[in-house]
């Protein structure tokens, strides 16, 4: 037996059946008040968000990174089989 749902949503009415064996993608939209499409909608906006925020600290990190002073280091002298002569 299927029950039909009123979700209301920014600018429209949505209407979907739940069974009583739901997807549970149909049971969060349920939740969350909106469509499957608006529920989709939502975390492609978060996704997109997240990534653009990881490439944005990653290049800046970067950028940090080159223009950090420099410590001192340089390349060995010396090679593992001198330093750890057996």
């Amino acid at each position: 037996m299927f029950r039909v749902a009123a979700c209301g949503h920014d600018q429209a009415q949505h209407h979907h059946s739940v069974g009583r064996e739901s997807n549970p993608a149909d049971v969060l939209a349920e939740e969350e008040g909106i469509s499957i499409s608006g529920l989709i909608t939502v975390q492609l906006k978060k996704l997109t968000a997240a990534k653009l925020r990881y490439r944005e600290a990653k290049q800046e990190a970067l950028e940090a990174t080159s223009e950090a002073a420099s410590r001192g280091g340089s390349t060995p002298t010396w090679t593992r089989e001198e330093l750890y002569d057996r």
